[in-house]
C-alpha cells in the first residue's frame, strides 16, 4: 500500500547525502560520485519502503528530468563547442591577443 512519506522519511534521504558526500569529500578525498549514487539507492529503497514500484519511481525520475533537458543539451552544445575551440588553438589565441590589447595591471 503507497503511503506519503512522514517528515522524517523525506528528510532522510537528504541528510544521508549531505553527510555521504561530506564525508567522501572532506575525509577521504574522493569525487562526489559515489556518494550521489548511494544516496540514489537509499532513496529508491526508502521509496519501496514506502509502497512504490519501480516503474512509478522512475517515471517520477523522468517527470522531474524532463523540463531540465533542453537546459542541459544547450550546456553540453556549449561543452563541444569549447572542446572544440581549445583543441583548434583558438582559446590560447584569444588570450594571446587579449592580452595584448588589456594589459593584466588593467584591473588593479
Amino acid at each position: 500500500m503507497k503511503r506519503k512519506p512522514t517528515l522524517v522519511e523525506a528528510l532522510l534521504p537528504i541528510v544521508f547525502l549531505i553527510v555521504i558526500i561530506a564525508v567522501g569529500i572532506l575525509k577521504y578525498g574522493a569525487d562526489p560520485q559515489i556518494p550521489l549514487l548511494m544516496a540514489t539507492i537509499v532513496a529508491a529503497a526508502l521509496g519501496k519502503y514506502l509502497g512504490y514500484t519501480w516503474s512509478e519511481m522512475e517515471k517520477g525520475i523522468v517527470e522531474t528530468i524532463l523540463p531540465a533537458t533542453q537546459a542541459i543539451l544547450i550546456q553540453m552544445i556549449i561543452g563541444v563547442i569549447i572542446g572544440t575551440w581549445i583543441v583548434a588553438g583558438i582559446v590560447p589565441t584569444m588570450i594571446y591577443y587579449g592580452l595584448q590589447i588589456i594589459s593584466p595591471g588593467f584591473f588593479c
